[in-house]
């Protein structure tokens, strides 16, 4: 199973070998990767050269390849077009998706996140949060009383001193975007490989968003995010946006990190695959009760 996630930052070529990628460096020995092992390139270098091979080939073992821009930020990403060898069937599974069903994922999805979100304060103030268990209890069918801005205003009120979500200048936004970013890459890739259209979404239905259904199912992800940025930036000066090196490089390895996923640890991007496929099952029985869905190691 994939499991790299390869950061590219200082000017070279990316092409293949071998059938594997070929990393040719400036005044540095050249690397060999397994294509295999890999999950997403992220390139964030403008001096990057990428044959087209190179692209056919991260098509083909279904590799996101994420571009980013002058600031480091995330603004693109490359997927596989749709492969799945049932792809139609799984098509046809979204297509008839009923109102009531895509009613009950959203709720379930935003429930995750709200318990998500309590346990990531707990981790960090050591304290229960009782107002958000209470309000992850009252989520309706597609949280038609948005609870989920509810819970969102107290969260982010503790998790960070003198925050705010649109505040431009703060590296905290700079970290949770970049963060963000990566793992959408990866849910998009996953959703991609999966044969589901990633446009149609339970929830988000922008007609100008390719990715609806992966802002649907990024959800329950973001408070792992969070709290990785909490533990990267609390000691840092946050008059700044400009994101080190370091913390990219850490930002781009969340996908490492160890999560639960059906009452068993794994990586993140293991427990996305692993949504990925509960939402396939789900799909064929009709019922939200397949879907599984990330938690916090406790």
């Amino acid at each position: 199973m994939s499991w790299q996630t390869i950061l590219i930052s200082n000017p070279c070529k990316l092409s293949i070998k071998n059938n594997n990628i070929l990393l040719r460096r400036l005044d540095e020995e050249d690397v060999i990767v397994v294509i295999s092992e890999v999950s997403a390139v992220v390139v964030e270098n403008p001096q990057v050269t990428l044959t087209a091979v190179f692209m056919a080939h991260c098509a083909s073992y279904n590799i996101a390849v994420i571009f980013s821009d002058e600031k480091h930020m995330p603004i693109g990403v490359f997927q596989p077009f749709y492969q799945h060898s049932r792809m139609t069937k799984h098509a046809f599974l979204q297509n008839n998706w009923s109102k009531s069903f895509k009613n009950r994922v959203w709720q379930k999805l935003v429930k995750a996140k709200i318990h998500n979100q309590q346990q990531t304060l707990v981790k960090i103030t050591q304290q229960p949060n009782k107002q958000l268990n209470l309000i992850a209890s009252k989520v309706q069918s597609a949280d038609k009383t948005n609870r989920e801005a509810h819970a969102a205003t107290i969260y982010w009120r503790i998790l960070f001193e003198d925050f705010r979500r649109n505040n431009v200048d703060d590296i905290r936004n700079s970290a949770l975007d970049y963060g963000y970013s990566i793992v959408r890459g990866v849910i998009a890739r996953c959703v991609s490989a999966s044969g589901f259209i990633p446009a149609f979404g339970f929830h988000h239905k922008n007609e100008l968003n390719a990715f609806n259904l992966v802002d649907d199912l990024i959800e329950p992800f973001r408070p792992f995010v969070d709290y990785e940025v909490y533990l990267l930036t609390k000691d840092y000066n946050n008059s700044g946006n400009k994101l080190s090196q370091q913390v990219r490089i850490e930002l781009v390895s969340i996908l490492n990190k160890q999560i639960a996923f059906d009452n068993q640890k794994t990586t993140m991007l293991n427990a996305i695959q692993k949504l990925i496929f509960s939402l396939l099952k789900a799909s064929e029985c009709g019922s939200s009760d397949f879907l599984l869905l990330p938690q916090h190691v406790k």
